[in-house]
């Protein structure tokens, strides 16, 4: 953890690496620090505490590099300090790298390298992999085997070698001797041959020379008279001939020049070759000693490497860490985020799991895990540049917390699920623009809702097949789907003995020809385990919204828009949810049944606990989606397709305005299946994303008496957030936000577990927060309010004017007037604000809490 940057090209290093750093600083980090290749080594300078401590370091004014590496730290193995920051050399400066990960098996590694003489300076997982990269690149320098077992093997072949080498030179010193002898008789024979005709060849050339002497004698005596005879009209002879002379000389001249630059061209063309071929032998070695350091670790890693043999190139690897190349005009850059590289470039490359990158000024090289030079496809980076600017807030949590109704909005008027689904303007107006099975005034629907001439594309007719009024027998009429009364069709899907609504299938029904593929058990859209669905919201490949069974994972905050998902698919779509942590998912083994349909969240698209539990979710055949507020991040290459949610930049380690929108996407989600599978409306569907804008607007509320709260309340140690049904996952996300920043131990509970145990902890003073939202478990909330009040603690109810009387509530805070099931949306900003309050007015930075990381990319 928790960031790198790399750099190498025409300009100098340190400006470019330490402006990344400091755009890599919202991610959190403890330390920071620098590599750099200068003066046949690497030149390493490192400091605990902010990026600008590292700044005022004076070795920093002396380091002219063009190339280097930089990273941003947050503590894993061993604590703070600048022993333990990044980067890590190994071979008395030789090599040093940066790493982002956990090795799992570092303890094991160090011992093995500790037995063999390193010295270590830090207590970090990473000195293991620099000291291994150091040890390898030694033995690619020097031809060594790689290991004992090939040191052996090398032995007994050469024994081998030597016992075989021994036998075939006693044979080819025999056979040797016959040919020798063999030769030397046809030699003798040959040079007497020789002699003879040497001797004629000698007596006719001696004849044809004096001929020749003869002619050119009297030619030159011709030539000689002609001068004389000339010499008179000498000048005339000047004058005719000199344009002739001119215009050969400058002939030759130009031919000399175009030459010049011929030779020149080539010369430097070879000059290219020769330097790419030097840097590829080189950089081949280092690289190679890379991948074998890799290969012995378990483990998450992204690494850059420096060499001082080669002074300007970065060696970079990845597994199971996010790392992108980028190339621009003043060289090639590397980072373990995107955002840092946006200044520079906009076309990246992103390094995949096992691949490794060699980084030079002007050109980059990938490799494939197993060595192959591979093409990467460019990938142009669609992002805020401006999101690090503060614009007049005193912090990015505040600014961000403000910015949550245009997030919304954003998130709201775009195409949220995919940017080819057929619902352009999901929220129905005059004009809107529907083509996903909701009519307007003209019918436009493509996808087999038939009107006056209802050509249908799909295939189930034929390619083109047009069907008008009748075409089915000759006397049927077709009117929006309707088939002879017996077969209903809606979606363009026409077979005598199946039922089809909505698109999905009754029972395990087998289509062999049509829109599946032959011989494809369909059950409720899913198709094979690969999901390849040719029809549906999504387009020709992705249909996997009919799904028996949904599965929401992710971490902290997004594991707490999962479980509001979860209420509201299962509430408004009537279809199975379980929600998980990804850290826990892997390890319980989870049954996943094939079609099933798995969402994960993750506000940075990069967790490592998430893409993990991604890669185990598509090993079993499940449908993927990632939702994410990253598009181009790791997530969103592994699963199926994205759901992107539109915040922007969030640079504040605490996530507030981006979970708001991954709740808007959900209550989405939710109405989307609903509809699909019957359980709402049409016309339904669309009331519910005429609040949802609504709701959304709202979210602008301002809470002016939430800084004299938190005044209040911030000398206080503990605090309990709770709530009933859905207000229980507002009361979640508000206790880890005051957790998060202002380091006050916080717990939510669901009202009614608070006398299971929870209760005893409550005496005189004790705060807690109550969500009150949902006017159908009012009295249940109320029971638990007064179970607080009993025991002399404080009640602070944070919900709807109708809902928080006066009398039971020590403190008050309304919401905006909203239906209950949207409330989630609204409730959860002022919990944000007292928590932001909460942290200032106790001194600390909310923007970068102690210990944590916006982008978490180790288990």
């Amino acid at each position: 953890m928790c960031g790198i940057i790399g750099y190498t090209g025409e300009n100098r290093a340190l400006p470019v690496l330490i402006d990344g750093l400091k755009s890599l600083e919202y991610r959190g980090y403890d330390s920071a620090g620098i590599a750099v290749s200068e003066g046949g080594e690497t030149v390493v300078v490192k400091k605990k505490g902010r990026v600008s401590e590292l700044e005022k370091r004076e070795e920093l004014k002396k380091i002219l590099s063009c190339c280097g590496i930089g990273h941003t730290r947050w503590a894993t193995h061993g604590e703070p300090s600048d022993e333990n920051s990044h980067p890590h050399s190994g071979g008395f400066g030789l090599v040093s790298v940066v790493h982002n990960g956990i090795i799992e098996n570092y303890l094991e590694l160090k011992r093995e390298l500790l037995d063999e003489g390193v010295v270590f300076s830090s207590e970090t997982d990473t000195e293991v992999i620099a000291h291994l990269v150091y040890k390898y690149y030694q033995e690619e320098k020097n031809g060594k085997k790689s290991s004992e077992k090939e040191g052996e093997k090398g032995v007994k072949t050469a024994e081998k070698e030597v016992k075989k080498g021994l036998k075939n030179t006693e044979k080819e010193g025999k056979k040797e001797a016959k040919i020798t002898e063999k030769e030397v008789k046809k030699w003798l024979k040959n040079t007497e041959k020789e002699g003879e005709k040497g001797a004629k060849s000698t007596e006719k050339e001696g004849e044809k020379g004096l001929k020749s002497t003869e002619k050119e004698s009297k030619k030159e005596a011709k030539t000689a008279e002609k001068v004389i005879k000339n010499f008179d009209g000498s000048e005339k002879y000047d004058v005719k001939n000199s344009p002739k002379k001119e215009k050969y000389d400058a002939g030759n001249s130009i031919k000399s020049k175009k030459n010049d630059i011929k030779n020149s061209a080539k010369s430097e063309k070879n000059d290219i070759k020769n330097l790419i071929k030097r840097e590829k032998c080189g950089a081949e070695r280092i690289r190679s000693a890379v991948v074998r350091a890799a290969g012995r670790l378990k483990g998450t890693y992204a690494i850059a490497v420096l060499c001082a043999d080669f002074p300007d190139a970065v060696i970079a690897a990845a597994s199971s860490s996010p790392l992108v190349v980028g190339v621009g005009e003043g060289g090639s850059y590397l980072a373990s985020d995107a955002a840092a590289l946006l200044k520079y470039t906009d076309v990246l490359y992103r390094v995949s799991d096992g691949e490794t990158a060699v980084l030079y000024p002007r050109r980059v090289s990938f490799f494939s895990s197993v060595g192959k030079p591979i093409k990467k496809t460019k990938e142009r980076v669609d992002c805020e540049k401006n999101g690090a600017e503060l614009n007049g807030y005193e912090s990015f949590m505040l600014k961000e917390i403000n910015e949550i109704p245009a997030a919304l909005k954003k998130t709201l008027e775009c195409d949220i699920f995919n940017e080819k689904v057929g619902i352009e303007r999901d929220i129905l107006g005059e004009k809107a623009d529907i083509e996903c099975d909701i009519l307007g005034e003209k019918a436009g629907i493509e996808r087999g809702i038939f009107g006056e001439k209802a050509d249908i594309e799909c295939g189930i007719f034929g390619e083109k097949a047009g069907i008008e009024c009748g075409i089915c027998d000759g006397k049927t009429d077709i009117e929006h789907g309707i088939c002879d009364g017996k077969t209903k069709i809606e979606r363009g899907i026409c077979d005598e003995k199946t039922k089809i609504e909505r698109g999905t299938l009754n029972g395990k029904t087998k289509i062999e020809s049509g829109i599946f593929a032959e011989k494809t058990d369909i059950e409720r859209g899913i198709c094979d385990g690969k999901t390849k669905i040719e029809r549906g919201a999504f387009g020709k490949k992705a249909d996997v919204f009919n799904a028996e069974k949904i599965f929401i994972i992710g971490c902290g905050t997004a594991y707490h828009a999962g479980l509001l998902g979860r209420a509201l698919i299962e509430k408004i779509a009537r279809v199975p949810v379980e929600t998980d942590t990804a850290g826990e998912f892997r390890y319980r083994d989870p049954i996943i049944p094939k079609g099933s349909l798995c969402i994960f969240i993750s506000q940075s698209g990069e967790t490592a606990d998430t893409l993990a539990a991604a890669r185990l979710a598509k090993s079993r055949g499940a449908a993927a989606i990632a939702l994410t507020n990253v598009k181009n991040s790791a997530i969103t290459y592994l699963c199926d397709m994205t759901l992107p949610t539109l915040a922007g930049p969030e640079i504040a380690v605490a996530s507030t305005k981006a979970y708001n929108c991954q709740l808007l996407i959900l209550y989405r989600l939710a109405f989307f299946i609903a509809r699909n599978n019957g359980e709402i409306s049409r016309g339904e569907y669309a009331e519910y994303l005429k609040i949802l804008r609504d709701v959304s607007e709202k979210s602008a509320a301002k809470y002016p008496g939430i800084q004299a709260l938190a005044a209040r309340y911030s000398t206080e140690k503990n605090m309990y957030f709770l709530g009933r049904g859905l207000d229980y996952f507002t009361a979640l996300e508000g206790a880890l936000k005051l957790k998060e920043i202002s380091y006050i131990h916080a717990e939510a509970y669901a009202s009614g577990e608070l006398k299971h145990g929870a209760l005893a902890l409550v005496e005189e003073g004790t705060p807690a927060a109550v969500i009150v939202t949902q006017g159908g478990l009012l009295q249940k909330s109320l029971c638990a309010v007064e179970e607080v009040k009993a025991r002399r603690g404080r009640v602070i109810g944070i919900g709807k004017r109708e809902y928080l009387t006066a009398a039971a509530f020590d403190e008050r805070v309304f919401i905006p007037d909203v239906p209950d099931l949207f409330a989630p949306l609204i409730s959860i900003v002022p919990a944000q604000l007292f928590a932001y309050y909460t942290a200032k007015y106790k001194g600390l930075d909310a923007d970068k809490p102690r210990n944590l990381a916006k982008s978490v990319t180790v288990e």
